[in-house]
């Protein structure tokens, strides 16, 4: 481009291509500040998507956190009363014949079927409710770390790229997953729980343990109801922790179902069937499961 008025060679300068430096960096300036005012748009947006998300882990950490540490303290008061029966009582000891020193010996006796099942329920109540607290807790540091990497850049877009960064590995390595899956062990705990109280009431009293019997298989119906509602009809406002997975299974199994079917008898053909269909795969199955049929 000639910066001379009347053409190359003239030597006089045309006032309107006058310091065409000064107009090119002018140029790259307000494209820079349309870069980061698109930047500092996206952020802005971005944060609230993160505080909303990080505000559902807090959430679920925290009601995991306050529901486990009430279950824990009864269970561990029920425990410390109940692993006494389990030591060996020297009072039901039964003699055996004297030894060739003269000296008797004593066999403890075992302790009740139902007190070890009793103890055992509750102590893997117990162990996954610290899990649950562990993982709760965890979860609220991640939470805090996470805004604290993806907020603390001021530069809009060194903070997008750190952002995009991280939102593909809580995405990566299942972060939502684990935050979900606190509530499922938490219920797990609860069933655990009282399946224990129930055979530790059958061998107290028979009437206490049919009303708290009575009061746990209808909690027990009333949750499998909960569970399956939202399976077998999408409309339906009920649901459990437990319920994707058990969708999940369902889905596995009649995947699976159908692959054995298809493999061993070879009736489903692609003539028969909507295109593509047959070679279907559940994208939730194992890749092992799907190379092992």
């Amino acid at each position: 481009m000639s910066y001379e008025k009347d053409g190359p060679g003239t030597g006089v300068e045309d006032p309107q291509y006058a310091h065409p430096p000064t107009r090119i960096a002018g140029a790259e300036a307000d494209l820079t500040g349309g870069l980061n005012a698109f930047f500092s748009m996206y952020n802005e947006k971005a944060e609230k998507e993160d505080q909303k998300m990080v505000g559902s882990w807090k959430s679920n950490a925290d009601g995991v956190l306050h529901a486990t540490s009430l279950l824990s303290i009864v269970v561990t008061i029920l425990l410390s009363k109940s692993y006494s029966d389990l030591q060996p009582s020297s009072q039901r000891a039964s003699p055996l014949p004297l030894t060739s020193s003269g000296s008797s010996t004593l066999s403890p006796d075992s302790p009740p079927a139902f007190t070890v099942w009793v103890n055992a329920l509750w102590s893997m109540s117990l162990v996954i409710n610290l899990t649950c607290v562990l993982f709760a807790s965890l979860l609220q540091q991640w939470a805090y770390q996470y805004l604290h990497i993806t907020q603390g850049v001021r530069n809009p877009q060194k903070r997008l790229r750190i952002r995009e960064l991280m939102a593909q590995g809580v995405e990566k390595y299942h972060l939502p997953w684990v935050a979900s899956a606190l509530h499922p062990l938490f219920n797990i705990s609860i069933f655990l729980f009282l399946a224990g109280l129930v055979i530790f009431l059958s061998n107290i009293s028979h009437t206490v343990f049919v009303v708290i019997f009575t009061c746990v298989a209808t909690c027990a119906a009333l949750y499998l109801c909960f569970i399956l509602s939202p399976i077998l009809r999408y409309d339906s406002p009920y649901y459990t922790p437990l319920s994707s997975l058990v969708r999940s299974w369902a889905a596995g199994v009649f995947w699976l179902t159908f692959k054995l079917i298809y493999r061993a008898t070879g009736w489903v053909n692609s003539s028969t069937i909507a295109p593509g269909f047959a070679s279907w795969t559940w994208p939730g199955f194992s890749t092992g499961a799907r190379s092992w049929v």
